[in-house]
């Protein structure tokens, strides 16, 4: 994202903030050597999911994990 902006001219001083939904947190599986499951990889692209339609909300402060936690469980 930075340097696109960069190299088209457009970029501003600032913060910028991605997450899952901009394609800026994800995994990779290829070149791992790891067998992971195709289960595991669909609960994993469901959660995703998810939290691209705004299922979920994250907590903002440190304080609200716990409670966050026990409130939010998959459901697939």
């Amino acid at each position: 994202y930075e340097l696109t902006s960069i190299m088209n001219g457009t970029w501003a001083a600032g913060s910028t903030q991605l997450g899952i939904k901009d394609g800026a947190c994800g995994y990779l599986i290829e070149g791992t050597g790891v067998d992971i499951p195709e289960d595991i990889i669909k609960k994993a692209e469901d959660i995703k999911q998810q939290f691209i339609d705004g299922k979920f909300t994250l907590p903002e402060e440190i304080d609200q994990i716990d409670s966050w936690t026990a409130d939010n469980h998959y459901e697939g």
